[in-house]
């Protein structure tokens, strides 16, 4: 019998190679609704998280999504369930569904966001741009 991984280890081992660190001051990447410590029970990867994708985490039987840009940039004052991220909110909550967001540290990262799309466009004198 396998030994169950959890959240919190696929994540540790994700800011392995994506560090929150490398994300700017401004910006809200890391843990954004749920519980780490539960287990994995997949993975869906998005750009941003809407309630269609929460939906088919729901039929897939996933709870952890990754997500490029966070729901909330700035704190929720309140959780209001007639608004869309109040509702999502609640959706997740209710579902045992974690969100995860890695931003601006996956499009600074080595091989991250940035790097990627560069490479489709084969670009070749590559700076960075502050």
């Amino acid at each position: 019998m396998h030994k169950p991984v959890y959240i919190k280890d696929f994540l540790a081992a994700f800011e392995q190679v994506v560090p929150q660190a490398l994300a700017y001051e401004w910006d809200a990447v890391g843990l954004q609704v749920g519980d780490i410590n539960t287990p994995l029970t997949g993975v869906l990867t998005t750009l941003d998280v809407t309630e269609d994708v929460i939906d088919e985490a729901i039929e897939q039987g996933i709870n952890l999504i990754m997500s490029h840009h966070p729901i909330m940039f700035k704190p929720m004052k309140k959780i209001d369930v007639s608004s869309i991220k109040g509702r999502m909110v609640k959706k997740c909550l209710l579902n045992d569904i974690t969100i995860y967001a890695a931003h601006t540290n996956y499009d600074r990262v080595d091989g991250g966001m940035n790097d990627r799309l560069a490479d489709r466009l084969a670009l070749v004198n590559r700076d960075v741009l502050v």
